[in-house]
């Protein structure tokens, strides 16, 4: 694969998750304004917008959720914010 393909490629992939991201982002809104306890479903949903990070998307969104998950575990959100720190230094 020679470097423009690799290039064309990546760009593919990040239109991909450029469109993925209205529903990732309507998911957070959801989570946040019903109030969801649910750590099973928070944290599905900030593992999947940590995906979109290195990309340089959803960081708006993991940062909200995550203060919101900070309000009903501390230890959790503490390790998913050293987890986004990984992820912006890729």
């Amino acid at each position: 694969m020679g470097y423009e393909t690799l290039v064309a490629e990546i760009g593919r992939m990040k239109k991909l998750l450029e469109r993925s991201m209205p529903v990732l982002r309507k998911e957070v809104d959801l989570i946040i304004s019903s109030r969801v306890g649910s750590v099973q479903r928070i944290e599905m949903t900030l593992d999947s917008l940590l995906g979109f990070v290195p990309w340089g998307l959803g960081e708006t969104e993991f940062k909200r959720l995550n203060r919101y998950y900070a309000g009903i575990h501390r230890e959790n959100a503490a390790q998913y914010s050293k987890f986004y720190d990984e992820a912006i230094a890729l």
